[in-house]
């Protein structure tokens, strides 16, 4: 999921910071577990969106009723698994979502004759994407403001 080949993913420091913020639970003898690793998967899916305090916010309680319940429905292997099942269920409708605003954008400007059309329509189609995580993201840091006050 690199943008750019020189991109690091996750990096020691980043780790460190994280364990420094409480984000994640210091490994036990310089060894990350598996409930450490589905951590840092949310929080490498959250960190270009979310700030640090939000996903703390959103993570802690995880952490703190799940970490290393090993076997149990409600493990974080189990968590992460539920999770990853809905995810894995959008991909159809999200594809059709993301056709039908593209179909949109494109007929925004279909009746100009510009040479920018081209441009406007990626632009118009950008704005329909921009507002959508806009208005998620806003819905995101709401639901993890309502987990802060807990």
């Amino acid at each position: 999921c690199k943008r750019y080949p020189e991109d690091k993913l996750l990096t020691k420091t980043m780790i460190n910071n994280y364990t420094k913020n409480k984000l994640i639970p210091p490994p036990e003898k310089k060894k990350y577990s598996r409930d450490h690793l589905i951590l840092l998967i949310y929080i490498y899916y959250m960190k270009d969106f979310l700030s640090i305090s939000d996903i703390k916010a959103i993570l802690q309680p995880l952490e703190n009723s799940h970490f290393m319940k090993e076997g149990d429905s409600t493990s974080m292997q189990a968590i992460y698994q539920q999770a990853f099942d809905l995810i894995n269920g959008q991909t159809g409708y999200m594809t059709r979502d993301l056709m039908r605003r593209w179909k949109m954008s494109e007929k925004a400007f279909a009746g100009d004759e510009d040479e920018n059309n081209e441009y406007l329509h990626i632009f118009a189609f950008i704005c329909l994407l921009s507002f959508d995580v806009y208005v998620k993201k806003k819905l995101i840091e709401t639901l993890a403001d309502e987990l802060n006050k807990e």
